[in-house]
């Protein structure tokens, strides 16, 4: 995969891109490379398509890659679920494999793939069919993707991180992101890190933790805040558990901005279409001054966390002040909704 990567950065692009059954954190990533190197900023309204498969058809995704680019040479039309376009539609679209237009580079990502269709015979054929699944020695993924986030692991920590993450791509890659916010500067990342941040977060209670601060439920917060100090919890890990959140309340904000749908909203922020709809209630608690402000408590206690108010409060009320700020941030729990901050469907 990282070759495919390499490849499109450095200028070497396809025409035509099919994924059957692809590693979703993998496939994302090369239809990031993509973007980042054939739409501008300024010309991403004209020359990016984003389209679902189930409602569309074969003579609407050819229509969108013969569109002539503005404000840039190519076009990027990217197809997700193209599972949905059906037997017959998906035959329809194989003879463009062959003869794909000039001026646009093609994406179809598949969660399922009949690999026995017509299409993806024709896809066989003009070498545009990749897999990329996850790899089966989890270890040197796991060393690379520190690399590409700029992390130093000790010796044993990334056999450790495998063991204790999972075979799950997006949630290892998530921990290493943790990893290299918790570790100093300069400092290799250990097993003993891995541990006291990964190995024993409970996903569960800090998930309610982030719906409840997200919600305003100052009680329930402080609730939760205490069942993970008995569970021993690290308190460096909930805090960025907590920023990741709000990362995603704010690109919420942005997608709202630039009138991304509710499909597509999902897969920019990440989650399930139904945590979209969750999101989408507290962003329209929250503004996006008050989601600029929670950021500057979390990074304060952040801070706090790593120096001697740790030792002088200790972890709990570090953690209780830092919620009860933030469940004091934005418009009341119960309040009308803004509108204004609605994902357009």
């Amino acid at each position: 995969m990282a070759g495919l990567e390499d490849d499109i950065r450095g200028g070497k692009i396809a025409p035509v891109y099919v994924f059957a059954e692809g590693e979703r954190l993998l496939c994302d990533r090369v239809v990031q490379a993509l973007t980042q190197a054939i739409v501008t900023p300024v010309s991403r309204a004209f020359n990016l398509d984003l389209i679902e498969g189930k409602g569309s058809t074969a003579q609407g995704i050819m229509n969108a890659a013969r569109t002539i680019p503005m404000l840039g040479k190519q076009r990027l039309v990217v197809v997700r679920d193209a599972e949905g376009l059906g037997a017959e539609s998906l035959a329809a679209l194989a003879p463009y494999l062959a003869a794909p237009a000039p001026h646009a580079v093609v994406v179809l990502l598949f969660g399922k793939a009949d690999k026995r269709l017509k299409f993806f015979l024709a896809a066989k054929k003009a070498g545009c069919m990749h897999e990329l699944a996850a790899p089966k020695q989890l270890v040197p993924w796991v060393e690379a993707e520190a690399r590409r986030a700029g992390v130093t692991l000790a010796g044993g920590t990334a056999r450790r991180l495998a063991d204790v993450a999972g075979d799950d791509l997006s949630r290892l890659a998530m921990a290493i992101e943790q990893l290299a916010l918790y570790a100093e500067e300069g400092r290799p990342v250990s097993v003993a890190d891995v541990d006291v941040l990964v190995a024993d977060t409970s996903e569960e209670t800090v998930f309610q933790l982030t719906d409840a601060v997200g919600q305003g439920d100052r009680i329930g917060a402080l609730k939760t805040v205490g069942k993970l100090t008995r569970q021993r919890e690290s308190a460096i890990g909930v805090t960025l558990m907590l920023a990741r959140h709000f990362r995603q309340l704010a690109l919420f904000h942005h997608l709202v901005e630039r009138r991304v749908s509710g499909g597509d909203m999902a897969r920019e922020l990440g989650v399930p279409p139904f945590v979209v709809d969750k999101i989408g209630v507290q962003a329209r608690r929250l503004s996006s001054d008050a989601v600029a402000k929670a950021m500057r408590l979390l990074a304060r206690a952040d801070r706090d966390l790593k120096s001697g108010v740790k030792a002088a409060l200790g972890e709990e009320l570090v953690l209780e002040r830092l919620v009860d700020a933030l469940t004091n941030l934005g418009a009341p729990r119960g309040s009308a909704p803004d509108s204004s901050s609605a994902p357009r469907r």
